[in-house]
């Protein structure tokens, strides 16, 4: 039999909870729900605000304060793409961007065998080819691998590559899945052009950012085309590093291709990741 006392904490309790379901609900009454026209200006405002740093600053990175300024401001962006919009605007759920939960460390492991599975056998598949293909041009590139460099580029890679991910594959094609209109009548055959046309539009965006370096294009777009299919269907971020980084280190020191986008194509001295990361080459030095 419950006591007054009991009955009066059962029912604060009851009104607690009901205050705060209605707090809920007037959240998402004013919550602001972006519209796919914001979707597309974002993607859009990084992308000048990328092409301005790599095109028109660039030039001018060691003049006083524009290093100070391009980093600050990359910083603020990488902030906004990679935590604020997609969890405070648009709430976009973890497995949504291939992440998984903060006590497995941001690992998606529900997808996590089949994903690895894919990305691997994409991974085989394309670093097979590049190898192959290389070989017929230069029979003795093996000969000429820096192993150590090898191991110092694709520990490097990871970090690249985990930030390429989110924000390609991590942001931009989960705002393009949503801004892509899709016919209400579904079925496998529009979910399937659905499927096609934001898998190519984001692999066109990431092979665009590798401008003027056109073989960098062509095998960006070709490679992001194979992650983003596989991403759509098994979004992984985990999975997507490993394979992107291991491509990246084939194509860096096995193949010696030059991966370098914007003016730095032409002038590898004025590259503005070593510019403001100096200890880079120190590592990439084969004197090392």
């Amino acid at each position: 039999m419950p006591t007054a006392d009991t009955a009066a904490t059962m029912s604060a309790c009851e009104s607690v909870a009901e205050t705060a379901d209605n707090v809920e609900l007037l959240l998402q009454d004013v919550r602001f729900h972006p519209s796919p026209a914001w979707a597309i200006g974002e993607i859009v405002i990084l992308s000048l605000f990328y092409f301005v740093c790599v095109w028109i600053i660039n030039p001018y990175i060691l003049d006083p304060g524009v290093m100070q300024f391009v980093v600050i401001s990359s910083v603020l962006m990488a902030i906004y793409y990679i935590w604020f919009s997609p969890c405070m605007i648009h709430g976009d759920a973890p497995d949504e961007r291939g992440l998984g939960e903060r006590h497995t460390f941001f690992v998606r492991m529900d997808n996590l065998a089949p994903a690895l599975r894919l990305f691997g056998t994409s991974s085989l598949v394309m670093g097979a080819s590049l190898i192959i293909g290389a070989l017929m041009v230069n029979p003795g590139m093996f000969s000429q691998i820096n192993w150590r460099l090898v191991c110092v580029k694709q520990c490097l890679y990871l970090s690249w590559a985990s930030f390429q991910g989110l924000l390609f594959f991590g942001f931009f094609m989960v705002r393009l899945r949503g801004v892509v209109p899709m016919d209400g009548r579904g079925g496998a055959e529009m979910l399937s052009r659905h499927r096609l046309t934001v898998v190519f539009i984001t692999a066109l965006i990431f092979s665009v950012f590798h401008m003027p370096n056109l073989p960098m294009m062509g095998l960006t777009l070709v490679g992001g085309f194979a992650w983003g299919w596989i991403y759509y269907q098994y979004p992984n971020l985990l999975a997507l590093v490993l394979s992107h980084s291991v491509i990246g280190t084939i194509l860096n020191q096995v193949i010696h291709l030059n991966m370098r986008a914007g003016p730095s194509y032409w002038t590898p001295d004025r590259y503005v990741i070593r510019m403001i990361f100096p200890f880079i080459a120190q590592w990439m030095s084969p004197g090392q």
